[in-house]
């Protein structure tokens, strides 16, 4: 029995600590069993943070960048005030830096960029690659047509495993309307 004994204890201590991180996954927004990225990232990211907002899904990519082994998920929400009626478009990640912007902040930018002889602006922070040969890149883009906000795309590079670009993933969304 004393030879018995630390491996029946190693074994309520490791089922212990496995059910834990179960309950924690998905307690915590961690992905669990059947749990897509883009479940995840709209609960986590997307879901409205009291009874006073609303949100609206706009649009999910996701791509692989193979070297690091990891999937870049995006997504695209509008997100409302119900009390004031104010609404700002948000784009994040579970990797990337996310963005926003307010209807007011979106026309003044579109505005310029009509003024200036550009269909579009890049937003947010920008991606930084690690280096020259690191090939990734993550651009926001906001077009105009007519000065006006008209659409917000997201232009997604990431590596395949020898290290070339990735064709680019484009998610293409209408700026909403009031």
């Amino acid at each position: 029995m004393k030879k018995l004994f630390p491996i029946i204890f190693l074994s309520i201590v490791l089922l212990v600590l496995l059910a834990g991180c179960v309950s924690n996954n998905q307690a915590g927004g961690l992905p669990g069993i059947g749990d897509s990225l883009e479940s995840q990232l709209y609960s986590q990211k997307c879901s409205p943070s009291n009874s006073s907002e609303k949100i609206d899904r706009l649009g999910y990519l996701e791509q692989k960048d193979d070297v690091d082994n990891e999937t870049f998920g995006f997504v695209v929400c509008k997100r409302q005030n119900l009390n004031t009626g104010e609404w700002d478009v948000i784009i994040q990640s579970n990797i990337a830096v996310g963005a926003g912007l307010t209807n007011a902040q979106a026309t003044e930018k579109t505005s310029e960029a009509q003024s200036q002889g550009q269909d579009y602006l890049k937003f947010g922070l920008p991606f930084n690659p690690l280096g020259q040969n690191d090939l990734r890149n993550i651009e926001y883009r906001l077009y105009q047509q007519n000065g006006l906000p008209a659409k917000i795309e997201l232009f997604v590079v990431l590596r395949n495993s020898d290290r070339t670009a990735k064709q680019p993933k484009i998610l293409s969304v209408n700026w909403p309307s009031q």
